[in-house]
């Protein structure tokens, strides 16, 4: 489409309707030197239409003055705008002041905040419009000067004309052709075009790599109202990189504490509406269904009164005659009141059904609590079956350890010196603990197996007598001192690590592992 490909217009950013339109008038009105009006709220990009204006024009090779009229003194304006000559007032330019509108002179000026000028200045502005000269202050002749104007304001001008605060000529002089600028919140599909472009120009500011917004700052983007439209939208972003402590996703502990609050704000609304309206729901859909009910029983027994009147209503019944056991009963089951002894007796049901389910889930659990205590029964012969596996591997080690030379037998001794002083501590631990009476007696006595007899070629330790060295141990603890034994004989045993970790079941990495956590020094 032209209005992307036109440079003039490059800098305005969006794909809403409202902005294609007017980037399509922009492009009928810039080569033209017709005055232009830009109305929209505060933030909304009045100055960059200003300059699409300028850029599209034959002008845009001459100056475009921008001229902010809240932000310069009431007093100094008229100067500012149309200049002064030398000594004028004290305190002026060697040589004077040229003004704006002549520093301009071919180009454009853009007049911001329009509705802030004064009364007299308005005159004076309207004059200059009309007849395209200048007067400067101290200046008995005047100046022509070639200028297009582009005047921007976010005041409503027609209310300002209404309440005399704004003179009415200047406002038709001015109002040729307006260009009126949507507030962000009304074309919200601009955002995300929006937020992609900012955050670009961010990144290649900021040397940072963020690419991405979580979803909690998507909804905030959605539903936010934004009052200060797409400068507001900036203003966030750029906050939220200065705050990014790395990544390339935004999320919203990186926004300003304002957009926090509002959110958590909303969103705990948001959960009371929704409990409220559930209730409110609940309740509506419960009275319709029963207004529902009552009107089917009604409809019923008015079919089934026209039925025994012989026809429709109002039609002279027939002959009476007396009904019979079985018209009397299906009457009876008709009438309202029997209607409601139905509607109970279902509900008596109904609680009758929810108990049996109630008894079947129940019995559904006694079930899987037996097959809970069936895994457990497994789990416990499994436990049969390492400690089995456990006795053949470790008489495997005795066997290997019984043909090291004696220099290795004494250095067994000293650590089986070592460790029967330690299972002495642990006796005297679990005795200060409260344990069990085994632990006690092993507390008291030191172990009941010596290293010794575990290094040779004995039996294997059964598990009684694990249970007395142990004692009231954690399986964590319990864990760590048999895999501790283990190691250490097999240190003891002449195997090399491959040896030791294909016994184990292991990779070299994983024994490697143990050994660091369990013997460092080896």
């Amino acid at each position: 489409m032209q209005t992307t490909e036109d440079p003039s217009i490059a800098g305005i950013i969006g794909d809403s309707p409202q902005i294609l339109d007017l980037k399509q008038a922009v492009l009928k009105v810039a080569p033209r030197n017709t005055t232009v009006l830009i109305t929209g709220e505060t933030g909304t990009g009045k100055e960059l239409f200003a300059q699409a204006l300028h850029q599209g024009s034959l002008r845009r090779f001459k100056p475009f003055v921008r001229v902010n009229c809240a932000a310069i003194p009431e007093a100094l304006l008229e100067s500012e705008l149309f200049g002064y000559a030398e000594g004028t007032f004290t305190g002026g330019k060697k040589g004077g002041y040229l003004g704006k509108f002549a520093l301009a002179d071919g180009g454009t000026v853009f007049l911001d905040e329009m509705a802030e000028l004064p009364l007299a200045l308005q005159a004076k502005l309207l004059r200059f419009l009309e007849e395209h000269e200048i007067q400067r202050l101290g200046e008995s002749l005047p100046r022509r000067v070639n200028v297009r104007v582009v005047a921007a304001t976010n005041a409503n001008l027609v209310q300002l004309v209404k309440y005399k605060k704004f003179r009415s000529d200047l406002y038709y002089r001015l109002n040729v052709v307006t260009l009126e600028i949507p507030p962000l919140r009304s074309r919200r599909e601009d955002i995300p075009v929006l937020t992609r472009a900012f955050m670009k120009q961010l990144n290649a500011e900021y040397d940072y790599r963020v690419y991405r917004l979580d979803a909690d700052i998507q909804r905030i983007f959605d539903s936010y109202h934004w009052p200060g439209n797409v400068r507001e939208l900036r203003n966030i972003l750029e906050t939220a990189f200065n705050l990014h402590d790395g990544g390339q996703e935004l999320n919203v502990g990186h926004l300003p504490p304002y957009l926090r609050r509002w959110f958590q704000e909303q969103t705990e609304r948001a959960k009371t509406v929704s409990l409220a309206s559930g209730v409110s729901t609940v309740g509506q859909v419960e009275a319709d269904a029963g207004g529902e009910r009552k009107e089917g029983m009604d409809e019923t027994v008015r079919r089934e009164g026209e039925a025994w009147r012989g026809g429709k209503v109002g039609r002279r019944p027939r002959a009476s005659r007396r009904p019979t056991a079985k018209e009397e009963k299906e009457r009876a089951f008709w009438r309202p009141e029997a209607q409601g002894t139905i509607e109970a007796r279902g509900r008596t049901n109904e609680s009758g059904e929810g108990a049996k389910e109630a008894g079947n889930r129940a019995m559904e659990t006694g079930g899987e609590a037996k097959g809970a205590g069936a895994t457990a029964k497994e789990a416990g012969s499994g436990a049969k079956e390492a400690e089995g596996r456990v006795s053949v591997e470790g008489k495997k080690v005795r066997e290997g350890a019984a043909g090291t030379n004696e220099e290795e037998r004494r250095n067994r001794e000293d650590r089986t010196d070592k460790e029967d002083r330690a299972g002495e501590e642990w006796g005297k631990a679990s005795k200060g603990r409260g344990g069990r009476d085994e632990g006690r007696t092993a507390g008291d006595k030191g172990r009941t197996r010596s290293a010794e007899e575990w290094d040779g070629a004995g039996e294997a330790i059964t598990w009684t007598e694990w249970v007395n060295m142990i004692g009231r141990r954690s399986l964590a603890e319990i864990t760590d001192l048999f895999e501790g034994k283990l190691l250490l004989h097999l240190l003891g045993s002449g195997r090399n690590r491959t040896e030791m970790a294909d016994l184990l079941g292991i990779s070299r990495q994983a024994l490697y592992k143990k050994l660091q956590k369990y013997h460092p020094g080896k």
